[in-house]
C-alpha cells in the first residue's frame, strides 16, 4: 500500500533521471559480467522500480530476527542479527535504497511483528495453556 501511496525512486533510479549524483548499479554490474542472459532476466523482474520506500529488503530479515529471538536459540537470533546487518549494508552500498528505506522496512516489520504476536494470534489461538491444561484435567476425570 505504501508503494502506491508513496512511489520513491531508488538511489540508482534517481541518478538515471539526473536528481543524484551517479550511482553505479552493483548488482546488475555483477550480473552482466557473470551472464548477459542472466542481466536481461533480472531487469525484466524489476516490476515496480518505484518500490523502494519502504525497503522490504532490510524488512524481512528483521522480522526473521524478531521471530527468532523469540522462538529459537540465542545462536540462531545472532546469526540473523548478522544477517539483517549485512542485508542492510549491501542494498544500501549497492544503491538499491536510502537508509531511511531500511529504517522504514524495519519499523513496518516491527509493527506488523506486535499486531501479529499482540492482535492476530490471541483472536486465532484464544486457548492459552491454562485452558488446555484443565481441559487435560477434566478429560483424565471423566476417565
Amino acid at each position: 500500500m505504501t508503494f502506491f501511496l508513496f512511489p520513491a525512486a531508488p538511489p540508482w533510479l534517481a541518478a538515471a533521471k539526473g536528481i543524484l549524483p551517479p550511482v553505479k548499479e552493483l548488482i546488475l554490474y555483477h550480473i552482466e559480467r557473470l551472464s548477459g542472459d542472466l542481466s536481461r532476466i533480472y531487469v525484466s523482474m524489476n516490476a515496480n522500480p518505484v518500490a523502494a520506500f519502504p525497503s522490504l529488503h532490510a524488512a524481512f530479515p528483521f522480522l526473521w530476527l524478531l521471530c527468532g529471538r523469540k522462538y529459537f536459540s540465542k545462536t540462531s537470533a545472532i546469526l540473523l542479527l548478522i544477517n539483517m546487518i549485512g542485508v542492510a549494508f549491501a542494498i544500501v552500498s549497492f544503491g538499491e535504497h536510502y537508509v531511511v528505506d531500511v529504517l522504514a522496512g524495519w519499523l513496518y516489520a516491527a509493527v506488523s511483528f506486535y499486531v501479529t504476536e499482540q492482535v492476530a494470534l490471541p483472536f486465532l489461538l484464544p486457548l492459552t495453556h491454562a485452558d488446555l491444561d484443565s481441559g487435560r484435567r477434566a478429560s483424565a476425570a471423566i476417565s
